[in-house]
């Protein structure tokens, strides 16, 4: 919980706060093809999508959140400028290396100290200091140790709630264009603002509402890769990956439907082998598949 990891684009919507106090809307559009950007004591920065796909025409400010555009981000970022969105991170004991790409989350901090940032959203800029635990009691309810709550103000009411509905929008299917909501296919029951983040070495998604705020994380201790295209390119899933709406971003839904047998079967494989476990037991792991990816998958499994 207190390792200091990169946390992606779960960076967002601090970005898109301050750009908001810096006269963005909700629906300011901007143009998001692919491009490169020249940059001052910098040179040139090229971000991209992780489906790389791109929209035709110019977002909005709505739009980017619920896809998680990463050149609307840039741009945004560019708009502000790198050193003010650095300062205004430290607000939150963010230390920025101050380049770029701190608009897709290079910077790191710990998921506590995220999910702190996300509650400061839910309490509309009330920030509370992270902590494990507030309060024991025994079980005839005298308290053996209690932690005042005292919040600080870090953030401005009107901006924050306007995060807040905008962050509702990952759910939207009604936003659904060049790429899918990244939550799509998560919707829930109860009304939830939400974002996701990652990047080869982790993965995010963290939800609130003014009750709850919910973090999950996925990664590995030792900082391994968190998927490896080069493995999947030699099992024969790489290319099929990388056609779905969301290439590795992409969620697959419970019988992975959008898959054919063969190709459940590969990424299978896929992940067993990227789980680096000392011992895999395999049963019938040739059935679907044709000669040339059978003689692929040995020669993989014997390295």
């Amino acid at each position: 919980m207190n390792a200091y990891r990169p946390i992606g684009s779960t960076i967002k919507p601090l970005l898109y706060y301050l750009a908001l106090k810096y006269g963005f809307t909700p629906t300011t559009f901007l143009s998001v093809n692919k491009q490169d950007f020249i940059i001052d004591s910098y040179g040139t920065y090229s971000p991209s999508n992780a489906t790389n796909l791109y929209s035709k025409s110019p977002i909005n400010m709505i739009e980017a959140i619920g896809l998680s555009d990463n050149i609307y981000a840039t741009k945004t970022l560019l708009y502000l400028g790198i050193n003010n969105f650095s300062i205004f991170l430290k607000r939150f004991n963010i230390e920025s290396k101050n380049v770029p790409s701190i608009a897709l989350g290079v910077d790191e901090t710990s998921l506590i100290n995220l999910v702190s940032i996300y509650n400061c959203f839910a309490s509309l800029g009330v920030y509370y200091q992270p902590r494990l635990i507030s309060k024991i009691t025994t079980s005839d309810g005298k308290i053996l140790y209690h932690q005042e709550e005292s919040g600080l103000k870090k953030l401005q009411r009107p901006y924050t709630f306007i995060i807040n509905q905008l962050l509702t929008s990952p759910f939207d299917e009604n936003l659904i264009d060049y790429t899918k909501p990244t939550l799509l296919e998560y919707k829930t029951n109860n009304t939830f603002a939400a974002k996701t983040g990652s990047d080869e070495y982790n993965s995010y998604v963290i939800g609130y509402n003014p009750d709850y705020v919910i973090s999950t994380w996925a990664g590995t201790d030792n900082n391994e890769k968190f998927y490896s295209k080069n493995v999947c390119k030699k099992v024969g899933i790489h290319k099929k990956i990388e056609q779905l709406e969301n290439g590795y971003e992409t969620v697959l839904d419970e019988d992975a439907t959008n898959l054919s047998g063969g190709e459940k079967q590969r990424l299978a494989i896929a992940r067993a082998i990227l789980a680096n476990t000392k011992v895999i037991l395999l049963d019938e792991i040739t059935n679907n598949l044709d000669y040339k990816s059978i003689k692929s998958i040995i020669k993989l499994l014997k390295t």
